[in-house]
């Protein structure tokens, strides 16, 4: 922080050094501060894209949302032809419970960038809290089919396994799981094991498996 804030003072006007400290205050939930470095950066360049985006999580994270909705809104506004916006969008809305939106959205993503994984779990949970377990699985599935790496593959399984609980359908979570662990197993991967086997316990301890 101290080497941002030299930097800051070198160079006041520079609006991409005053995203970079309003991103350390935001991680130390300072919104306030973080908020006032990026009214500073949109006001030296309101067309850079990136204070918005980082502005919307600002608001997010401190519970304005209909800040965030704005700050985001404005983002997308200004770059959009690239998926992230859609991406940044469609996750308040989620939250905000604007589900058909926020899919809306998310596909909009996909639409220009079909290597999005982001977007693929943000359709699957919102299908599961929308109750539509079938979509829930479709998504997860679409996200599987998508896959380019053994990591993002491990993720479309974990987007399966949780559409599998919230539906309640704990013997088919543990079986993805499992099928995983598999998967992580052969490819030597031990932290992914690790973190499989910690939910796999959980699974079966909330299921009463020994």
């Amino acid at each position: 922080m101290d080497a941002v804030s030299s930097l800051l003072g070198m160079y006041p006007k520079d609006e991409r050094t005053h995203v970079q400290l309003a991103n350390y205050y935001n991680g130390q939930q300072n919104f306030a501060e973080a908020i006032k470095h990026l009214g500073h950066a949109t006001s030296i360049n309101p067309d850079f894209a990136a204070a918005f985006n980082s502005l919307g999580y600002v608001h997010r994270s401190s519970g304005d949302l209909d800040g965030a909705k704005a700050a985001f809104a404005r983002y997308l506004e200004l770059i959009p032809d690239e998926a992230n916006p859609y991406d940044s969008y469609a996750e308040l809305l989620m939250e905000m419970g604007e589900y058909d939106e926020s899919i809306a959205n998310y596909r909009k993503a996909l639409e220009l960038d079909a290597n999005f994984p982001s977007a693929y779990a943000g359709i699957s949970i919102n299908e599961s809290l929308k109750g539509n377990a079938e979509a829930a699985q479709a998504a997860a599935a679409e996200m599987l089919a998508a896959a380019r790496t053994d990591g993002e593959k491990r993720g479309a399984m974990y987007r399966s396994v949780t559409a599998h609980l919230i539906a309640g359908n704990s013997e088919a979570a543990l079986a993805v799981a499992e099928e995983m662990y598999a998967m992580a197993s052969t490819e030597g991967s031990y932290a992914a094991m690790g973190g499989i086997m910690e939910y796999l316990g959980d699974m079966n301890l909330i299921s009463g498996e020994d």
